[in-house]
């Protein structure tokens, strides 16, 4: 049986990056989820984005995502 390996970037991942002068945008968590997607399908694994629906709102593309064929896991 094969299980996904999800990207999970959050709300505190967000202010870590920023405590440590990285500024997050929409722009730059994209590129990190679909570089991690695809290094993870291009491994044998099933990638998954998990999220809840506000911040995937804010930070995801999930039209994108989709396109990519990259499931999405939304957190209650």
């Amino acid at each position: 049986m094969a299980y996904p390996i999800a990207f999970d970037f959050e709300y505190d991942s967000v202010r870590y990056a920023e405590r440590k002068g990285i500024r997050v945008t929409k722009q730059l968590i994209m590129e990190m989820t679909v570089a991690f997607c695809r290094e993870v399908k291009e491994a044998g694994y099933i990638p998954m984005v998990y999220t809840n629906k506000d911040y995937a709102r804010i930070y995801f593309d999930v039209t994108q995502l989709r396109k990519e064929g990259d499931a999405i896991w939304y957190a209650y």
